[in-house]
């Protein structure tokens, strides 16, 4: 009896905890190029379609790389080429999460999986910027010492390391932090693309790693790659809900 009070006890603490640092929290859908994955003393290893990611996971894609992840809560994750990634928390409980992802250079793509709107809470965070997110769809880029941000579905707010924060609301619009927060605007579309590759790059993409907007930037057009470096077909209809349900039982978007 004693025995089973303890497991009991174990179990319940499990579950209301963070997850540990070789706690898996999602796996890697697609994989272009080379991408790694790095959990604090183990060794780098590639990462490739089906690999397991964990917390605190740091993820590194090379020029001309990227990677697509799947999160257990069914929210979605896309490294650009040239990025970092530090999965630096997550937690997963009654259905809402409580994560953070660091951007220390490149770009990435967020979206939400908008199973519990409001009680979400992901925020992303660069060397000068920390972007709270509540079931959104957003690009963020950082190159030294300055971060830009795009609304693309949802809101969120962004703010400067220090003070000093802007609310969006309109999709296509977004901020750059320096050395502080510029004012809330819809860019032109050759300046978003110089911002933010994964826009033009879309196509590339699976289905459910796209947003429904690319805010004026021309496409292009190349199908998506489930493999690493292979050329694929674009997928007909009926094939894309199968590729995108993944592990995680059939989520096939990202809920909006």
């Amino acid at each position: 009896m004693i025995r089973y009070l303890f497991l009991g006890l174990a179990v319940a603490c499990a579950v209301a905890s963070p997850a540990t640092s070789a706690e898996q929290i999602g796996s890697a859908f697609a994989i272009t190029g080379s991408v790694t994955g790095e959990l604090r003393s183990s060794p780098v290893r590639a990462l490739s379609p089906g690999s397991d990611i964990h917390f605190k996971e740091h993820i590194r894609a090379r020029p001309a790389a990227n990677g697509q992840f799947r999160l257990i809560d069914g929210s979605h994750l896309v490294v650009g080429a040239g990025s970092d990634v530090v999965l630096d928390e997550f937690v997963y409980k009654g259905g809402a999460v409580r994560a953070r992802l660091k951007l220390t250079k490149g770009t990435l793509r967020f979206l939400g999986s908008g199973n519990r709107p409001g009680q979400d809470r992901v925020s992303i965070t660069t060397p000068v910027a920390t972007v709270g997110i509540r079931g959104t769809v957003v690009d963020v880029t950082h190159s030294p010492n300055r971060t830009a941000f795009l609304l693309l579905h949802g809101s969120a707010q962004v703010c400067r390391r220090g003070g000093g924060c802007r609310m969006i609301t309109e999709p296509c619009t977004g901020v750059i932090v320096t050395r502080g927060v510029s004012g809330v605007d819809r860019r032109a579309p050759a300046e978003l693309a110089a911002d933010f590759p994964l826009l033009a790059q879309q196509p590339r993409l699976w289905p459910s790693f796209r947003a429904e907007s690319v805010c004026g930037v021309s496409p292009v057009v190349n199908p998506p790659e489930r493999g690493s470096g292979k050329s694929a077909q674009a997928p007909s209809d009926g094939d894309k809900e199968a590729a995108v349900s993944g592990s995680y039982g059939g989520y096939g978007g990202y809920g909006y």
